[in-house]
């Protein structure tokens, strides 16, 4: 499984969102995420050269997560909802939660 969109999480859009006045997800922490992505699927692959009888799976969470985030009303849900989904599987929401 993949990172997720970690810029998009609650206690990171609390934390970075104040403090560089953004609102929605973090852009960087994003990015970071993307790129530990690519790394993640090299390392998979060296595996699968390594230990040929093993099975490697790579599931891109990263983009249906954020697809999710970005477009609520595709999934047939509405911004509070996704806000309320991400606030519960972290645990750590404020009043200061945007996405």
């Amino acid at each position: 499984m993949s990172y997720p969109p970690l810029g998009c999480l609650p206690s990171q859009i609390t934390l970075h969102g104040i403090l560089q006045k953004q609102e929605g997800c973090i852009t960087f922490m994003n990015e970071v995420a993307s790129q530990m992505n690519v790394r993640l699927k090299l390392i998979l692959g060296t595996l699968e050269r390594t230990l040929p009888n093993a099975t490697f799976a790579y599931l891109n969470s990263y983009d249906l997560l954020l697809d999710v985030v970005q477009n609520p009303t595709k999934f047939g849900k509405t911004i509070n909802l996704v806000r309320s989904w991400f606030c519960q599987k972290v645990m750590i929401c404020t009043r200061f939660n945007v996405l």
